[in-house]
């Protein structure tokens, strides 16, 4: 009898280990339903949310080889949820941003010197590849940016003309330029010189 029952033990635990090990997804809700096939966890609630793990960002930076997609709350040094979008030995935790934000400006770019149409493009891309201040997607502006201001940049608001990446239709090969300070712009070619910043 004791054998029978050591044995039926260890066939139930045998059959638990392999619900476990087998299972495709996991739920959890408070009315026990199933959890979507597409979903390895599913989380049902109409009263609470999923509460992310918050830190500082010299704490995230100490996480040992972060899994690419690992998702952290950061709560200084702009604050947000961030992914590392690189690898765990090459972290680039990058702060997920919303489409809807208000536009926020950098300071003028290289050097305050006025520069070409394709040199500010590249100047803004390669803040974005570099995940300047925590973000990856810095561009040129439009003028839909500069109406979406959050706020003035940190330098203010410039008595000099910008480039933007609205082409003019006034002749091929120019695009607009914004008088900050003004609101006025016209049509510039793109091997002349006028000031960058970059947006996000």
């Amino acid at each position: 009898m004791r054998k029978l029952c050591k044995l039926v033990i260890i066939i139930s635990s045998m059959l638990l280990i392999n619900v476990q090990i087998y299972a495709q997804n996991v739920g959890i809700s408070v009315d026990g339903s199933t959890p979507d096939n597409s979903a390895m966890l599913d989380i049902k609630s109409t009263s609470g949310g999923l509460l992310i793990p918050r830190m500082t960002k010299s704490k995230r930076d100490s996480i040992s080889s972060p899994a690419t997609s690992l998702i952290i709350y950061q709560t200084d040094n702009t604050p947000g949820f961030y992914y590392n979008a690189g690898t765990p030995s090459s972290p680039n935790w990058v702060r997920s941003s919303n489409s809807n934000d208000p536009t926020v400006f950098t300071t003028v770019r290289s050097n305050g010197n006025a520069i070409t149409w394709k040199a500010c493009l590249d100047t803004c891309r390669n803040l974005a590849s570099n995940n300047y201040q925590g973000y990856n997607n810095w561009h040129m502006p439009s003028i839909e940016d500069y109406a979406k201001a959050a706020t003035a940049p940190s330098d203010g608001w410039k008595s000099q003309y910008f480039w933007t990446a609205f082409p003019s239709t006034s002749d091929a090969g120019t695009w607009v330029v914004f008088l900050e300070n003004a609101g006025y712009w016209y049509g510039d070619t793109y091997g002349n010189n006028s000031y960058c910043r970059c947006v996000r």
